[in-house]
């Protein structure tokens, strides 16, 4: 599953936590094209995160 980061309603890893909350294991892939990189970085930590 492609997920931006930021997105309008709620944030991408939001919506994959509730998918995997509700049974759906899947894979999922985050993009953004927000300005702040440190925002961005910090959100999952070093490229990578574990939900």
């Amino acid at each position: 599953m492609l997920l931006d980061v930021f997105l309008p309603d709620m944030d991408g890893v939001r919506v994959l936590r509730e998918l995997r909350a509700a049974g759906h294991g899947t894979d999922a892939l985050f993009i953004t094209a927000a300005r702040d990189a440190g925002r961005s970085a910090r959100r999952c930590g070093r490229g990578r995160c574990t939900i």
